[in-house]
């Protein structure tokens, strides 16, 4: 069995019968061969060995290429990285398809009217097999939650594939075949608490594999990206460390404590201004083209300006604190909604929305996303069971669930310039000392074992409480995005039967609300955003490779 590669404009790949389409050009893209040509292997993203700098590409491919004809199906287990990944094997006419056990690399599968496509794209996977119905089921979870749970996505018949897991791709279907690896770090649970400074030790060796020869790094003076700068200042070779955040506001607290870590590592710092005027929106129309989905959070388009900042001072790669407290988050999440005397059956359900249902409920008039919404709050109380352990609930469901698509965003978002970010909290020797930690409720709560790090490496951030994240804040996107909202409302658009009235009102306000309220207007404008400019394949423009 062979497969046919064309080249297209885009990223990464998608696959579909016998055509592998690929995306020209681009670095982290790689094809391999081996067994005499019968295999072959399409990888986008990164390998972290552990040493030395990542493999990416074509060296990252030819290597997973040859531990596959090696080993088999275990050729994946425990690989570490960023990446996604399609495989064919002409000898046992198998195919299969695998991502990264964080889901930094995007992978996704649509099953359509008997056809079958995979691809890092979602929107060119979808079209490919024809899939174009509006999935009921997302939007009640994206209302919720703002993002699809792990097994659905904004199409039906189209959904993320599992990461950590090998699939097995044949013409009735998906099946998972092995799972080649858990969330890093998560296996060191049991060992022994941190040692002070060990996790400086690891960031810094972490950074170093993944970072080129300029450090780079965004930062928000918050605790992570402190972290990083500041371990990235005390290693033997440190490099000219040159850091970027954004405000949107002049009084912006984010700006003072950026600027203040900033002094503290010495780095070449840069401060983005972002205008809060109708610029916002082209940049969230851009976004919602390239991530062929809704924009998942207001905070995703500062990670657009913070790209081309990156690439105008010519640094390819930069480094992100995402992740950093992901170990601790059940604990933190407990904490948060230790006084609002919540049972077991609502807890889970408080720990991952973002809009409250009672904050939702009565903007629904349609009995059908009603009970949509509904299904949606069984399905968590599913996910992350009670049990006897609910902070580990929690994080899984989190690692799950939430994790990967805000990765996909802060990839897609620096990827328009041509830039990539790493996360170095993903590093299994940083994520682990996490979990070490996270045995501890008293360490957990409020990061304090990252505060507590912090403040041995004489850091002022470790005693910041609290963050603007670098948004736009909800009410300024309310009167930025008024016109434009009223106008897609008054179209009578198809939203299951939310209450386009009342949103109108709300959007048309200048009455105080709820941050969590106000951040409907947010989904709906996305949503609505990408209904309209919903992007169809990439035209494929064919250039035969040989093979």
């Amino acid at each position: 069995m062979t497969v046919r590669l064309e080249e297209r404009r885009g990223r990464g790949f998608m696959l579909r019968g016998e055509t592998l389409r690929i995306a020209a050009a681009e670095d982290d893209l790689g094809v391999a061969e081996a067994a005499g040509g019968q295999v072959t292997l399409i990888l986008h993203g990164y390998l972290d060995l552990g040493e030395g700098p990542v493999l990416t590409g074509h060296r990252a491919a030819e290597r997973l290429a040859r531990t596959y004809v090696e080993r088999g199906e275990s050729f994946l287990d425990g690989v570490v990285g960023g990446y996604a990944l399609v495989l064919t094997d002409g000898r046992s006419g198998r195919r299969y398809a695998a991502r990264d056990a964080a889901g930094e690399g995007s992978l996704f599968a649509a099953e359509y009217a008997g056809l079958l496509a995979v691809g890092t794209e979602p929107a060119e996977t979808a079209a490919a097999v024809g899939a174009d119905r509006p999935s009921l089921a997302a939007f009640a979870q994206f209302l919720l939650l703002n993002y699809t749970l792990g097994d659905t996505w904004f199409l039906e018949g189209v959904r993320p594939l599992t990461p950590g897991v090998l699939h097995l791709l044949a013409p009735d279907g998906i099946t998972r075949i092995r799972t080649t690896s858990g969330y890093p770090g998560r296996g060191d649970e049991n060992l022994p608490a941190p040692r002070p400074g060990e996790l400086a030790e690891a960031l810094a060796d972490a950074a170093r594999r993944l970072l080129g020869e300029q450090a780079a790094l965004h930062l928000s003076g918050g605790v992570d990206t402190s972290l990083i700068a500041h371990a990235l200042r005390r290693t033997p070779d440190s490099r000219a460390l040159r850091t970027y955040s954004a405000f949107y506001r002049d009084e912006d607290a984010d700006r003072v404590w950026a600027a203040s870590v900033a002094a503290e590592t010495a780095s070449d710092h840069r401060e983005l201004a972002i205008p809060s005027d109708e610029s916002f929106l082209d940049v969230v129309d851009g976004l919602v083209g390239a991530l062929g989905a809704p924009v998942m959070a207001i905070g995703v388009p500062t990670f657009w300006h913070l790209g081309r900042a990156a690439d105008q001072g010519g640094t390819p790669v930069v480094l992100s604190g995402v992740a950093a407290d992901h170990p601790l988050v059940g604990w933190n999440r407990l904490d948060r909604l230790e006084g609002a005397q919540i049972g077991p059956r609502d807890l889970p359900v408080r720990c991952a929305v973002h809009v409250a249902p009672e904050i939702l409920a009565p903007y629904l008039v349609d009995g059908e996303l009603r009970a949509a919404t509904e299904e949606v709050q069984e399905r968590l109380r599913e996910l992350m069971p009670y049990g006897e352990s609910p902070a580990r609930s929690i994080e899984r469901f989190h690692a799950e669930h939430f994790l990967p698509e805000h990765l996909r965003s802060a990839a897609v978002a620096h990827g328009l310039h041509g830039v990539r970010v790493r996360h170095p909290f993903l590093a299994p020797e940083v994520s682990g000392l996490g979990f070490r930690a996270a045995r501890s409720r008293e360490e957990s709560v409020g990061k304090r074992y990252l505060r507590r790090e912090l403040d041995a490496l004489g850091c002022w951030a470790g005693a910041r409480r609290g963050k603007q994240q670098q948004a736009l804040s909800f009410e300024s996107f309310r009167v930025l995005v008024r016109e434009r909202l009223l106008g897609q409302l008054a179209s009578g658009p198809d939203l299951f039967g939310l209450d386009v009235g009342r949103l109108s009102r709300l959007a048309a306000s200048d009455q105080p609300a709820p941050a969590q309220e106000l951040r409907l207007l947010w989904l709906v404008h996305s949503y609505l955003s990408w209904r309209e400019r919903r992007p169809a394949a990439v035209a494929p423009a064919p250039v035969l490779l040989p093979l």
